[in-house]
């Protein structure tokens, strides 16, 4: 497992998050290490939300360490989603959406066109230790969710087990809602969701990574 990779990548975004006083969130894979107290396999990238007001900062912090932007499918996201990934040649891929963490605890993304928000038991602040490094996370049963989302990817088998091992129930939904001129479109990223679910597992079939995007960071 790439335990040492995995936690310089982690130290040194945390620093610069540190240093400039930028709220975030950890998701993903290291969100689980962190719960499950170490990694149970190799760990490909770090994923996280972070405030708009200070993205520059957080930007410029990785390209003093080396990281350039994806090309590629990520310009899309870069340009359409307020989703930056960047890539290293010796550190974990980085992907973080951009938003805002709103008073009522909800994080949004977006405009006020189209708007996706999270809503704040999803993305409540949960502190998390991997490897004696501390970092925020979201809680247990948001990560219980995302798990359970895509529970026929082969890499989560273990998780589940972690999940019914530990009793952590995921929450009703996941509380990700999108919105376009203030009407609920919610049906636009639950339908995407499954239909990257669907193509995950006939992916997987033919020995493919699950997620599509994966074989396309470099």
């Amino acid at each position: 497992m790439n335990t040492e990779q995995t936690v310089t990548t982690l130290k040194k975004i945390i620093f610069i998050l540190n240093k400039h006083g930028i709220e975030y969130r950890i998701l993903g894979s290291v969100a689980f290490a962190g719960m499950n107290g170490g990694l149970h396999r190799n760990i490909g990238d770090i994923d996280l939300i972070v405030d708009r007001s200070k993205k520059d900062e957080l930007f410029e912090g990785l390209v003093k360490l080396g990281y350039k932007q994806a090309k590629g499918v990520f310009a899309f996201g870069r340009k359409y989603l307020a989703l930056e990934t960047l890539i290293h040649d010796r550190l974990l891929s980085v992907g973080y959406f951009v938003g805002t963490f709103e008073g009522n605890g909800n994080f949004k993304m977006g405009n006020h066109f189209v708007s996706v928000i999270s809503e704040a038991d999803s993305v409540k602040p949960t502190q998390y230790t991997l490897e004696g490094v501390p970092f925020i996370g979201i809680p247990p049963r948001a990560i219980a969710v995302r798990i359970m989302k895509s529970s026929n990817n082969p890499k989560r088998k273990k998780e589940v087990e972690f999940l019914d091992k530990n009793d952590i129930k995921p929450f009703a939904s996941d509380g990700i809602h999108v919105r376009i001129l203030g009407i609920s479109f919610d049906f636009l990223y639950q339908g995407a969701m499954l239909f990257f679910n669907i193509f995950g597992v006939i992916r997987s079939k033919f020995g493919l990574p699950y997620d599509p995007w994966r074989s396309k960071i470099g």
